[in-house]
């Protein structure tokens, strides 16, 4: 298919996939094991979003040309609602940017690792260097409509993680979306369809959905995703194909959106 004289084509991708920088997440989460995973199960495109924190996302990036993977920049952000957020930029400066933001939202406690984990940190050779020592799983001290306005006014992406689910959904908690919220589409569980979602809350028909996998695990990488028609992998391209511009799209693979 052709779009402005630009060939374009299907790319698998799973948006949602945290390192062993993320506390709940499995310390076999390293760099080269996730690009080694998402090979092996046919990706073209992943989604880092560790909890608050974008600090391994320069050795993914720096591996992940040998591997034929995109690596879309970004993080999962809890607000003070205790909504999680996929928060998605075009570059790890731009990540690392609004990192500092995050970071100077969080409370000033260390990580217990004997009781969150742990949050291990990785060069861009992918050698283990250390530990985050700033506690990562807790809310940031800014509201919902304020972490997306941030992300928006980096020229970032938005998407509200898994809204259905009771625990850190925006929908299970808040119970609505808010009016003006500035998002390029929403996440649902991988155990639930978009019909499923339709009929159970009104208004997600408003918006473009995908699911992801939310690995924490190598076993869980790929286990949900969606398939992006676009004319090469970027996330401007994507935010096209949410959009459905000029014949990009976004689908759920077998279950229609």
């Amino acid at each position: 298919m052709i779009l402005r004289g630009e060939l374009v084509d299907w790319y698998s991708c799973d948006l949602h996939v945290h390192t062993a920088l993320s506390p709940c997440a499995s310390e076999e989460m390293t760099p080269a094991a996730i690009l080694l995973e998402a090979m092996e199960r046919g990706l073209d495109v992943i989604g880092i979003c560790d909890h608050n924190s974008a600090r391994n996302l320069e050795a993914i990036v720096a591996l992940s040309p040998a591997a034929g993977i995109k690596v879309f920049c970004g993080m999962e952000v809890q607000t003070q609602e205790e909504v999680h957020v996929l928060c998605f930029f075009h570059t790890v400066r731009e990540a690392l940017d609004f990192q500092d933001v995050v970071y100077s939202r969080l409370p000033k406690k260390k990580n217990v690792r004997e009781y969150f984990g742990s949050q291990l940190v990785f060069d861009h050779n992918g050698e283990l260097v250390g530990e985050e020592e700033q506690l990562l799983l807790t809310s940031v001290s800014a509201d919902l409509k304020t972490v997306c306005d941030e992300v928006a006014k980096r020229g970032g992406m938005a998407i509200p993680s898994h809204v259905d689910r009771m625990a850190f959904g925006l929908l299970g908690v808040l119970g609505m979306i808010p009016d003006g919220l500035s998002v390029s589409a929403l996440e649902i569980s991988r155990t639930l369809t978009p019909e499923e979602a339709k009929t159970r809350w009104k208004d997600i028909s408003r918006f473009s959905l995908i699911t992801s996998s939310d690995a924490h695990c190598l076993g869980d990488i790929g286990a949900a995703r969606v398939q992006a028609l676009m004319n090469h992998p970027s996330l401007s391209e994507f935010r096209l194909a949410l959009m459905g511009i000029e014949g990009r799209k976004v689908v759920i693979p077998g279950r229609g959106l």
